[in-house]
């Protein structure tokens, strides 16, 4: 796998994991600076479009408001982040 896929896939997994955490919708701009915090090079139009990715999988809900993508995991995405689901294009949990 290269790095760009690599990437990707990691960051999903970092999007469904924070949207967990937070039980609650939370918006694309909180993501990436989430994100990059945690040491996950991103950049917003990232966040976008790995959203997207994760709503087309039934991951996550998505809600448009002023310009921003509001994310809030859906049940399916809570399995994934539990180890219960293995979807492809999302990084498992725990692994490198």
């Amino acid at each position: 796998m290269d790095y760009a896929t690599h990437l990707s896939e990691h960051r999903r997994l970092t999007i469904l994991k924070l949207l967990h955490k937070a039980n609650s919708r939370v918006n694309d701009s909180v993501l990436m600076s989430l994100i990059n915090g945690l040491g996950v090079p991103t950049e917003r139009a990232n966040v976008r479009d790995d959203m997207r990715f994760l709503e087309k999988l039934l991951l996550i809900t998505i809600k448009e408001e002023n310009e921003l993508l509001l994310g809030m995991i859906s049940t399916r995405g809570r399995k994934v982040v539990l180890g219960d689901l293995v979807v492809d294009g999302v990084q498992q949990p725990g692994q490198v």
